[in-house]
């Protein structure tokens, strides 16, 4: 006898929470905005670090560091900014 795979990985019956694929669904409802941000802040830091390294491949170290820099500060900033954008709303 086999068993879903659902029941095989958390059993449900009476006083159980809802199964594995049940939560999950519940947790990526709402979700897409934060995972396209991500998606968008991890393209623009490729690009970012792709033409850094083009820069100190091409002897002008200076603009590769000030570009990391500027970067770093860039992705402090987003974060604190919603951070507090987050306190601001959710508060």
């Amino acid at each position: 006898m086999t068993t879903p795979r659902d029941q095989a990985i958390e059993p449900t019956g009476p006083g159980l929470g809802p199964s594995v694929s049940a939560r999950r669904g519940a947790l990526s409802q709402g979700q897409a905005p934060v995972i396209a941000a991500v998606a968008v802040g991890g393209a623009l830091g490729a690009a970012a670090r792709y033409g850094a390294s083009q820069l100190a491949e091409d002897g002008a170290r200076f603009l590769a560091a000030a570009n990391v820099t500027a970067g770093v500060g860039a992705g402090l900033g987003a974060a604190f900014a919603g951070a507090a954008f987050a306190r601001a709303v959710w508060a």
